[in-house]
């Protein structure tokens, strides 16, 4: 049996994927060629009998198909000619419906255009026979009484506005000169009227003229002629250099007589306006008519009243110009308009505060540069008596420098930011006076009375400057600065404080670093005591030694000295003086005691040593007697008695500590 006989490889050739070279190299390796060949040959065969007896069953079937589809296919071909027979009928009927759309819409476009002509045409007529009605009215009015001719006016006003306004919603702008005669007539009467009203103050007929003026939208012109015809004439004789003169140059007197004019010529205006919510959009007299007349005014009357030469009348100007633009906007129901308003910011403009902060910034600080200039061993550094309390008088000339940055005359809200950073340069210019005096070389007493009187100082700037309890009470240098700069000057205060503090700490180490160096060269001559008694036979000790009354002297005489300037500075002081000089003392004497007990241990071996079994006189005398060490031991403890009861005094609890240790040390 052939092995290909068992080779299910016919199922190959209906696979998808069916390779005729990866088929032959498979059957290849299962049987030769010839082999291959006749059983390809066989399933050939095969095939095409089966192929034969499909055909033989089905042909019939296949037969009937094609003809059905033949006759399905002639079928169709017959419909698809009925079918564009219909189809270019509906494009010529589709042709037929847009011509007669697009001539629907001509026709109805020229109806509406010939009625709205035949409307506009009507409505010109209309609006022609209204001007000649109101044309009439305005020659026969004279004729009228003063009420009848306010309300033959009104009338005709009605009328004319009312066809103007129906002409502008239907699009119709006419303008022929009849027409414009007739509204400036119109216009001129209700001028007439409203300067008539405003001058017998009679608000009804005021009211009446601005009910005019809006039905004919001539807002504008009524402001207009307010400020030509009633504003300018009352307000052009006050800004005159003449008046001004006539007022020793105090602008703020030109405002007050224009503030009147507005608080009470324009009261009239006013009243109607809010009781008439409908008007108040529609005018604004004091915004249109009167600022912008009393801008012109100043501008062209007072041109050189915002020179900065003389800084002191510019400040007063600049701040009566603010405040008299503020009273304005007030009366404008908007406080910021000072700020947002164009025409405000530009008339505030016209002061150069640049250049005012300049020379106020010249003048303070060329003064403050000059005080500085004294040196810390001068005599006329330390002043008298005053009423702040200073002591030096640097210190007194930095205080009058900031209060001259924070004085009414000089400071402006507007340069709150300047005059701050200002105080702060001020300030920084005294530490670093003080950094320098304190690098020059001094004699101790100047040193001592100079960092006493600077400490007393500083405590006191230190709370003017840094101390926030002072913010609401009248201490409070910087009570003239806005609210809205509160949260600044606190943060400058916390500034002030640490910058003082930090000054203030490191002219007390440099106080007692000077006194340190004085009292430890007494202090050095403990060291001495164990000379002084060991093998001089001298007579026990009951006085302290002489370099600790004398290390101790210079605290009292401090503490005495200035007690009276301030308690708490002094006892700070003289609290880290003690603090140190124990310390120093406190290992200058453990040093000594050490030194001693290694004598007495050396001289106590040596002695063992020497001592034979008969010398007990010799023992007997040693007992009787205080040996060198004891008087030794014995005046170091009377020196550290007396240096103890001397400073307990003036010391703070936390020091007498140190003082214990200094005692225990025996």
């Amino acid at each position: 049996m052939s092995p290909l006989e068992t080779h299910s490889y016919k199922d190959q050739f209906f696979e998808d994927d069916f390779s005729v070279d990866q088929c032959l190299s498979k059957l290849i390796q299962t049987a030769n060629l010839e082999t291959l060949k006749s059983h390809l040959k066989n399933f050939g065969d095969e095939l095409h009998r089966q192929m034969a007896e499909i055909l033989k069953t089905e042909t019939e079937a296949i037969v009937n198909l094609a003809e059905y589809l033949t006759n399905l296919h002639a079928k169709i071909d017959d419909l698809s000619i009925s079918l564009s027979q219909l189809q270019e009928q509906l494009k010529v009927l589709h042709t037929l419906i847009k011509t007669a759309e697009s001539e629907c819409k001509k026709t109805l476009t020229q109806k509406n255009m010939n009625d709205a002509e035949k409307n506009g045409l009507l409505a010109r007529l209309d609006f022609i026979s209204i001007t000649l009605y109101v044309d009439n009215i305005i020659r026969s009015i004279e004729n009228y009484q003063a009420d009848e001719k306010l309300m033959c006016l009104e009338r005709a006003v009605f009328k004319y506005s009312f066809q103007k306004n129906y002409l502008a919603q239907v699009g119709i702008l006419e303008s022929n000169s009849v027409i414009l005669s007739t509204e400036n007539k119109l216009l001129n009467m209700i001028h007439e009227q409203f300067r008539n009203g405003l001058k017998n103050n009679n608000e009804s007929t005021v009211e009446r003229c601005l009910r005019m003026y809006s039905n004919l939208e001539k807002q504008k012109d009524a402001e207009e002629f307010y400020q030509m015809n009633i504003v300018r004439p009352a307000l052009q004789p006050l800004y005159t250099e003449k008046n001004l003169d006539k007022f020793n140059q105090d602008v703020n007197k030109i405002y007050i007589d224009t503030l009147k004019f507005l608080n009470v010529e324009m009261k009239i205006l006013d009243d109607i306006l809010q009781k008439n919510s409908d008007l108040k959009h529609c005018f604004n007299f004091i915004l249109n008519s009167f600022w912008i007349e009393v801008d012109r005014q100043c501008r062209k009357g007072l041109p050189h009243i915002t020179a900065p030469g003389n800084p002191e009348l510019f400040q007063k100007r600049f701040v009566s110009t603010w405040n008299f633009l503020a009273e304005i906007a007030k009366k404008c129901n908007n406080i910021n308009l000072v700020k947002t308003h164009p025409s405000f910011q530009d008339h505030i403009k016209r002061f150069n505060l640049a250049v005012y902060f300049e020379i106020r910034f010249q003048q303070i600080a060329s003064q403050f540069e000059t005080d500085l200039a004294i040196k810390p061993d001068d005599t006329s550094i330390f002043i008298g008596d005053n009423d702040f309390g200073f002591k030096l008088k640097i210190t007194l000339d930095l205080y009058v420098a900031l209060k001259k940055c924070f004085d009414g005359s000089v400071f402006i809200n507007q340069l709150a930011d300047h005059f701050m950073k200002f105080s702060m340069f001020l300030l920084s210019r005294y530490i670093m006076w003080f950094n320098i005096a304190l690098e020059q070389k001094s004699s101790d007493i100047n040193l001592e009375k100079f960092i006493m009187n600077s400490l007393v100082d500083i405590k006191i700037i230190l709370d003017l400057l840094g101390n926030k309890e002072n913010l609401g009470s009248s201490k409070n240098i910087y009570a003239i600065f806005p609210k809205r700069m509160e949260s600044v000057i606190s943060k400058v205060f916390d500034n002030n404080h640490r910058i003082l503090t930090e000054f203030s700490i490191k002219l007390s180490k440099r106080f007692v670093s000077a006194y340190l160096s004085k009292c430890s060269e007494q202090l050095q001559n403990v060291t001495a005591i164990p000379r002084l008694f060991r093998r001089t036979n001298r007579n026990p000790p009951r006085e302290p030694s002489t370099y600790i009354v004398e290390s101790v002297k210079p605290i009292w005489q401090f503490y005495e000295k200035n007690m009276d300037t301030d308690e708490d500075i002094v006892k700070y002081l003289l609290n880290e003086v003690i603090l140190g000089i124990s310390e120093i003392y406190s290992t200058l004497v453990q040093d000594v005691l050490q030194s001693v007990c290694k004598t007495e241990e050396s001289l106590r071996r040596l002695k063992n040593r020497n001592l034979s079994i008969n010398d007990e006189s010799s023992v007997n005398n040693s007992t009787e007697t205080m040996s060198d060490e004891m008087k030794i031991r014995e005046q170091i403890k009377l020196d550290i008695k007396y240096f103890i009861t001397k400073l307990t005094p003036v010391t703070m609890p936390t020091t007498r500590d140190t003082l214990d240790k200094l005692n225990q040390t025996l």
